[in-house]
This record gives C-alpha cells, sequence and structure tokens, in this order.
C-alpha cells in the first residue's frame, strides 16, 4: 500500500493539472453573445386557425438572452444559453400572466464560412400568476361572472431546438432562425415555438 500511494497521488496530480488545462483552453476559446429577438408560440395552431383568430392561439413576444460559445474545434462548439420572453404573456381572460424562460445546451457545427447548424436539448420554465377576483365572460347567448382564484403555479418541460445562423462578421453579430420543440417526445402534447434572433458579439 505504502508503494502505491506516491504513484496514486501522481496520476491524480497529473490528471488535475490536465483538466484545469483544459479548462483554462476552453476560457481562452470563449466568447460571450447577447440574444435580442422574437419568439412565436404554437405555430401549428397558428397556421391552422380561422382568419382573425391566429392571435387567439399563438402570441408573439420578444426575446431576450445570452449564451457563451466554447470552442472545441474548427467547425464544432458548445452554447450554454438561457433566454427570457417579454413582455409577460397575459391570458385569454387577462388576468393570468405568464412568464416564460429557457435553459438550453445547443451543439453547433460550421456547415460553411458563414453557416452554423445549432441543435440540443434544454429546459422550457412557465411561472402563471393569477389574481383572485370576479370577472365578466361571455356565457352562450349572454354574459356570466366568473371566479378566478389567487394561485402561483409553474410546470417544467423538456425541449428539443434546432436553429440555422448566418454570421455578420463585419457587424460582428450574427442571425438565427429555428424552432423550440416542448414535450418532443409526446405527439399529443409537442408545440412548435419559432425564434428570430440576433446574435450580438460582446
Amino acid at each position: 500500500m505504502k508503494t502505491f500511494s506516491p504513484f496514486f497521488f501522481a496520476l491524480a496530480f497529473l490528471l488535475s493539472s490536465s483538466g484545469l488545462a483544459r479548462m483554462k483552453d476552453f476560457a481562452v476559446n470563449s466568447s460571450w453573445k447577447l440574444y435580442l429577438g422574437a419568439s412565436v408560440s404554437s405555430l401549428e395552431k397558428r397556421f391552422s386557425a380561422p382568419p382573425g383568430f391566429a392571435s387567439k392561439v399563438s402570441q408573439i413576444q420578444g426575446l431576450l438572452g445570452v449564451t457563451q460559445v466554447f470552442k472545441l474545434s474548427k467547425r464544432f462548439d458548445i452554447k450554454p444559453e438561457v433566454f427570457v420572453l417579454l413582455p409577460w404573456r397575459k391570458g385569454a381572460d387577462g388576468t393570468t400572466l405568464t412568464f416564460t424562460s429557457h435553459l438550453g445546451f445547443l451543439l453547433g457545427y460550421k456547415i460553411s464560412k458563414r453557416g452554423i447548424l445549432n441543435f440540443g436539448n434544454g429546459l422550457l420554465w412557465e411561472m402563471y400568476c393569477s389574481k383572485g377576483q370576479d370577472i365578466l365572460l361571455n356565457n352562450g347567448n349572454g354574459t356570466s361572472n366568473f371566479y378566478t382564484p389567487s394561485r402561483w403555479t409553474q410546470v417544467v418541460l423538456p425541449t428539443a431546438t434546432v436553429s440555422f445562423e448566418w454570421q455578420l462578421k463585419s457587424l460582428g453579430a450574427s442571425v438565427q432562425l429555428g424552432a423550440l420543440v416542448s414535450e418532443f417526445l409526446k405527439s399529443e402534447k409537442r408545440s412548435f415555438r419559432g425564434m428570430a434572433r440576433l446574435a450580438i458579439d460582446l
């Protein structure tokens, strides 16, 4: 045991040194980007809705986020990202507010000098806040008073993301067009969200 211990500690030291060196390489070859853009929820419902009802089943919101790009090679990189949708979305009754954010981990593959294909998985977090009050809503041929409870609920959903990125090197930015699919493993609950983003180098 005494002869094995120095070897064990030397091996651990070498492994830790190489690990630190790789972390330093990642830090040197990383960059931050700011996301500004827009998001459209429930694309499948928006395209199938009758004329004039698209805004009832799908909402357009602003998008604000940030990502850090870690270069793995000339063609591959890793992009952990986080973004929020603004402003808070109101429900059909106008009393329930929905706050939406997303945490994702993307793998980028450079397919040309300026084109990059990004794909990965993440988690979509939605928080619903409603205040207790009586509201007047349509009920058949007339109207009735309904009660909304005061409560706070949240849901976390798995997501899959794919996007195409075109770099605008002269402007220090890139344009991204893509889709985020929540609950992609369940066909009856699957929902598509379109995204258009401008990624600005920081």
